[in-house]
């Protein structure tokens, strides 16, 4: 689910790189914050979408977010 937060977000794959690199960013759960789509002071995506983003993305299966907690999180609450 975090994977597709974060390509409704951004436009993009969280994870870069390609062949061996893809993998291993995969599999170390290394991604980041595109700098030219993720402004923090131009509010172009909610400090809330990235929260759960962060939560979404947790590769620790102790700490995986539930749907319920995804359902319950702020961003939801927002006012469109």
């Amino acid at each position: 689910m975090g994977i597709i937060f974060y390509m409704v977000l951004f436009d993009e794959y969280p994870f870069q790189g390609d062949g061996e690199i893809l993998t291993k960013n995969i599999i170390e759960n290394k991604w980041k914050l595109p700098e030219d789509k993720y402004e923090p002071d131009k509010k172009i995506i909610s400090s809330k979408a990235v929260d759960l983003l962060k939560w979404m993305l947790t590769s620790n299966p102790k700490e995986w977010i539930r749907i319920v907690d995804i359902e319950a999180h702020p961003w939801f609450d927002m006012d469109w």
